[in-house]
């Protein structure tokens, strides 16, 4: 958790982008919507606008729903979240 607050403290810019999209499809009337998916429009812009995709990392795509999930509440469950399957042993 504290690669990504660093991750976003010095890139502020990709959660206002993940925010936009993520609101576009949510105005779509999309009730399940992928992180990932998100993230990979961004990094598409990255490259297209900027040639520098090195700065966004899907690894954090997880963390950007938590977090627009804690800044909008009314969207709670609007990401989906991968089940961990394991059985444990007696």
């Amino acid at each position: 958790m504290k690669s990504f607050i660093k991750f976003h403290e010095e890139n502020p810019k990709i959660y206002e982008e993940f925010q936009k999209i993520a609101c576009i499809y949510i105005a779509r009337d999309k009730v399940r919507i992928k992180a990932d998916m998100i993230c990979e429009i961004i990094r598409f812009q990255l490259i297209k606008d900027y040639n520098d995709a090195y700065k966004f990392i899907n690894y954090f795509a997880q963390d950007y729903a938590k977090k627009f999930e804690n800044d909008y509440p009314q969207h709670v469950g609007v990401f989906t979240k991968r089940l961990v399957n394991f059985e444990l042993e007696d």
